[in-house]
């Protein structure tokens, strides 16, 4: 039994350990701190801070996740907020225009962190974004406390 491998073969490798490697965590702000919402309608949340995006397949600019390859990938948000009355703090998770999961939490007083997760298939191109609910708000500030990440976990 030997091995035959041609350059072609060694480079379809290289190509699929690299299309492999897609990791992204990105918090709502690059400095200071801010209120964000209520808004009457759900409203997309930009995560500005990318202090990682191996593979970068996550826009800072946009806020969107772009899967660069078909496979099993991994996401988590986390959100700030705290307590004060009627308004909650809650987001969506959102592949393409579909929600995902959602991460609500509403208590008097006091900081409140709701998050939530989610492993999804994805095909090349499909997108993963954040939306602040609708009558929700949160908060953020240079303790990076909203914080949205992804992962591949593997290709398929």
């Amino acid at each position: 039994m030997g091995l035959n491998f041609t350059v072609a073969d060694v480079s379809d490798l290289k190509k699929e350990r690299e299309q492999s490697k897609v990791s992204f965590s990105a918090s709502l702000l690059k400095e200071g701190r801010r209120n964000i919402g209520p808004t009457t309608v759900d409203a997309p949340l930009v995560f500005r801070n990318d202090f990682t995006n191996i593979g970068n397949a996550y826009s800072a600019n946009t806020g969107v996740f772009t899967a660069p390859t078909r496979g099993v990938y991994f996401f988590v948000v986390f959100v700030l907020g705290q307590g004060h009355g009627s308004t909650a703090t809650g987001v969506w998770l959102f592949k393409n225009d579909k929600r995902l999961a959602f991460a609500w939490s509403h208590q008097q007083d006091g900081f409140t962190k709701p998050s939530n997760g989610a492993s999804v298939v994805m095909e090349k191109g499909d997108e993963v974004y954040v939306k602040l609910n609708s009558g929700a708000w949160v908060h953020d500030n240079e303790n990076n406390n909203c914080v949205f990440s992804g992962h591949l976990l593997f290709p398929m």
